[in-house]
This record gives structure tokens, C-alpha cells and sequence, in this order.
């Protein structure tokens, strides 16, 4: 297993933390308000953050990124079961910041969580650092800035998995949710990622999607 890069907070949103009082001040900053409100939210899910830790499909020491870990309870769930490897988040909410890091507090301790407070693009991992990016229910990165992506690519090994699970609570028909989902497959392809396939999941009151692709 690769040498762990040392733990960092970007100094930006980490003063933002402390200088700013107001809901409304962190809400304005926080994407995850946003686009990730169009959703069901994983904390109320287990069913889709169960089919997205199956689609990881674990193994001992492996390196896994969450884009978007909303409260850290995927996160915290992951490390249990890993149990040798090494596990990393990002989000650009300082409300899910400070949940997952109370959440999670033992993982970080024991120097297998790193949470980082941010934009994917400022993570500090060097190239083919992750076996697995996965994203449950957000969709902020895609939207992040035009070389998001990319960054994402690079960060992942050779053979390494790109995982999206969503679960739109705007697509009433499976015809909208069959869109959603092919321009999040377009999204994987054009950064280069390979073998790029959708698969569905029968839910109530609407069907959960994920897009699988892999870096050649």
C-alpha cells in the first residue's frame, strides 16, 4: 500500500468554517444544497448505499475515494469493512464536513480516513493514487469545473472503477431516468474512462441508477 500524502483541510473553506455563523452564509457556499437536494439524500437510503459498496467490490488494501460523503455514514460503513487500505472523501459542504468528522473521528485516528473540506481538483493525492472513485447521490462534481473530470481520471490506477450511484427524485418516467443516467455515462467517456455501463435498481417511488466505468 502507497505511503498515505499528509492530512490537509483547504485553508479556504476551513476559515470559512470558523469565521462564518450563519446558515444562510454556509448554504450560499455548500453545492451540496444544491444539485444534491434534487435527490434522496443516502442518509435515508441504505438500500443504494448498499448497492454502491457492492459495486465497489472491496478488496484488502485498497485506496477509495468518496465524492460528495454527505454525513460520512457510507465512509464509516466502508471502514469497517475494508479493514486493510485506505479511504479518503471530499465535499464542499462545511455542514457535511463537520458530521463526517465527528462521525468518523476513530477512522481518522487511526490514519485510515482523510476528509478534505473542497473541490475535487484541490485534492493533494498524486496520479494513480485510488483504486475506486465512487459518488452516491451527488452529482456536484460533474459540474465543478471543465477539467473536473480529468482530474478524476487521473487520480484513478490503471483498471481502476469510476462509480456513480444516483437516485433522481425528478425523473418521474424511466425514459427521464434513462437520460440522467446516459449523460452521466457521456460524462465518463469523455474523460477517457473505458467500458462505460449502466445499470438500474427497482426502487420506490423511483428506480435508482449507476454508471460504471474504468480507466484503460
Amino acid at each position: 500500500m502507497r505511503p498515505v500524502p499528509p492530512y490537509s483541510v483547504n485553508q479556504r473553506y476551513y476559515n470559512m468554517l470558523l469565521m462564518t455563523k450563519s446558515d444562510s452564509a454556509i448554504r450560499r457556499r455548500s453545492f451540496d444544497k444544491v444539485r444534491t437536494a434534487d435527490c434522496f439524500r443516502p442518509d435515508n437510503n441504505k438500500t443504494t448505499m448498499d448497492w454502491a459498496i457492492e459495486l465497489l467490490q472491496l478488496e484488502p488494501y485498497q485506496h477509495i475515494l468518496e465524492i460528495g460523503f454527505g454525513s460520512g455514514r457510507t465512509l464509516q460503513t466502508l471502514g469497517r469493512k475494508l479493514q486493510v487500505g485506505f479511504l479518503a472523501g471530499v465535499d464542499r459542504s462545511p455542514e457535511n464536513y463537520l458530521m463526517a468528522l465527528k462521525r468518523n473521528r476513530r477512522l481518522i485516528e487511526q490514519q485510515i480516513l482523510q476528509l478534505h473540506l473542497g473541490t475535487v481538483s484541490e485534492l493533494p493525492y498524486p496520479a494513480g493514487y485510488f483504486h475506486t472513485l465512487f459518488s452516491n447521490h451527488s452529482l456536484d462534481f460533474l459540474h465543478e469545473c471543465p477539467d473536473s473530470m480529468h482530474h478524476l481520471h487521473s487520480l484513478l490506477r490503471s483498471q481502476g472503477r469510476l462509480v456513480q450511484v444516483f437516485q433522481p427524485k425528478w425523473a418521474p418516467s424511466d425514459a427521464d431516468l434513462w437520460k440522467v443516467a446516459e449523460q452521466v455515462q457521456k460524462k465518463f467517456s469523455e474523460s477517457g474512462l473505458s467500458a462505460v455501463q449502466i445499470s438500474f435498481l427497482e426502487m420506490h417511488p423511483v428506480n435508482a441508477f449507476a454508471v460504471v466505468g474504468f480507466k484503460p
